[in-house]
């Protein structure tokens, strides 16, 4: 009864074996390696199911089928394996993006795990360990970076900006260098941070900060128009007083001139 018990399980382990590995070979053929991978590992599970209860069965008239169930198995497990293997190898030399190489590095050391090739599994492992620590670099210097960036941004606008209506307006002329040179400096420490986090691997954050990024820019760029709508009216006034008191020294000076001759001629 047990042995028939054991021939159900290796039934339904192989079942579900071939339902990962077909799955696993769909993903390969769609360019979807990470399912694949995922599969790979389901099917491995299943795969060491059907050799536990290959292990228990006794009966010389089945055990040769049963053994073979676990060769084809073992092969088909294989195959994928090597091509998983190619993948992550590729993906493991990405120098432009950490997480991602610690991810393929981490699956290369489990699969020569699993292959039974401890020493490549070892060394994959600690290049993992090295990408780890390179993405938690890039990632603290992007958050660093980030929160100063935004300090900055909120000191600049209370130090030479002024409150309006529940935001922030560009009015003075005077501090029209001092600006221009913090919003320089704001732009450029977020596209280090931008660069930063896409060393990373954190897309994510990078994605958000080129966000935050454009909206500092469009910002600038109406504060500016509002900056140079005031320089225009600042302009004008400036002209008309300045055509207001040249007009009044004409006068008085025209004034003085007639008293002058007034007084020559008595």
């Amino acid at each position: 009864v047990m042995e028939f018990i054991d021939l159900i399980s290796i039934g339904t382990s192989t079942a579900d074996f071939l339902d990962s590995y077909l799955a696993a070979t769909a993903s390969i053929s769609k360019g979807d390696h990470n399912s694949a991978y995922e599969h790979l590992m389901k099917g491995v599970v299943s795969e060491k199911m059907i050799d536990a209860y290959t292990g228990k069965i006794r009966n010389s008239n089945i055990i040769n089928d049963v053994r073979s169930i676990k060769e084809k198995s073992d092969n088909l497990i294989n195959d994928i394996m090597e091509k998983e293997k190619d993948y992550y190898e590729a993906e493991s030399k990405n120098d432009d993006n950490a997480l991602q190489s610690m991810i393929a590095y981490e699956r290369l050391s489990e699969m020569y795990g699993i292959l039974g090739n401890q020493e490549e599994s070892t060394r994959f492992d600690g290049l993992a360990k090295q990408k780890f620590d390179l993405h938690n670099k890039y990632s603290d210097s992007a958050k660093d970076a980030r929160l100063k960036a935004n300090d900055q941004l909120k000191d600049m606008e209370e130090k030479y900006l002024s409150p309006w209506g529940g935001q922030y307006i560009w009015i003075n002329p005077f501090y029209y260098g001092r600006i221009s040179d913090e919003y320089n400096s704001i732009f450029s420490k977020h596209e280090g941070v931008i660069q930063d986090y896409r060393k990373a691997g954190e897309n994510g954050m990078a994605d958000k900060t080129e966000y935050d990024l454009n909206n500092i820019r469009s910002d600038y760029k109406k504060r500016s128009s509002i900056f140079y709508v005031f320089t225009g009216i600042y302009s004008l006034l400036f002209i008309g007083m300045l055509s207001r008191t040249t007009r009044s020294m004409m006068a008085y000076v025209r004034d003085t001139s007639e008293t002058r001759m007034g007084d020559n001629f008595l």
